[in-house]
């Protein structure tokens, strides 16, 4: 069985305990998710950083769009880009444009988990 380490220790002793407390647990695993049947203890997500452009972003957006997978974006800093987690207020702009003229619905992790416990 291949380990995979989330940033305190190997995933599945760390899923146990934090099911334990949460409802959803996000490991540093870059990709999308599947929208059927998600992984609610192993998110994955895309991190935006300084080095991503708009147009970059707005790929995985289109391409989670068109293979009907749920991707997470982990925008950290916005603002001026001094240091890698930056993104530039003007490039977020660029990707909440797109979302807006494409017409996606936009959720939080937390409003997807309170869908799920309805259906």
């Amino acid at each position: 069985m291949k380990k995979r380490f989330i940033a305190f220790g190997v995933l599945g002793l760390v899923i146990e305990e934090t099911k334990k407390y949460y409802s959803a647990s996000r490991p540093l695993e870059d990709g999308f998710n599947s929208i059927e049947n998600p992984n609610f203890y192993d998110l994955k997500s895309k991190w935006i950083m300084k080095k991503h452009s708009s147009k970059e972003i707005c790929s995985w957006i289109k391409k989670a769009n068109k293979e009907n997978v749920w991707l997470i974006l982990d925008f950290h800093n916005l603002g001026e880009e001094k240091t890698h987690w930056d993104f530039s207020e003007q490039k977020f702009k660029e990707v909440l444009d797109y979302i807006n003229n494409e017409n996606m619905e936009v959720k939080t992790i937390k409003e997807v988990l309170e869908d799920e416990k309805r259906n």
